[in-house]
């Protein structure tokens, strides 16, 4: 079985805005299959409510949001390994 890691925008449109994503990437998202967003996407997503306040709406705490959005889209997180700083890093 294919496992997705989904874009932040993907994830956020998912959740709030679904015919954002298109077909295919709807198709994905409500699928069984596994579904990943990295932890960084996390924290991007508190920057764009704090940077971009009218194109990001959330209107329920963001922990509440965060906590939601995974548990409908049945999205697990993944960690950032000190390998993943480093590749940044060097980028």
């Amino acid at each position: 079985m294919k496992c997705y890691l989904l874009d932040t925008h993907i994830f956020l449109n998912a959740w709030g805005r679904p015919e954002k994503n298109g077909k295919k990437i709807t198709k994905i998202i409500d699928s069984d299959c596994p579904k990943y967003l990295s932890a960084i996407s996390l924290v991007e997503i508190a920057q764009l409510l704090e940077s971009k306040p009218k194109e990001v709406k959330i209107n329920i705490p963001l922990a509440t949001f965060f906590h939601q959005a995974m548990s409908d889209l049945q999205v697990q997180i993944l960690d950032i390994t000190p390998e993943h700083a480093q590749r940044f890093y060097e980028i």
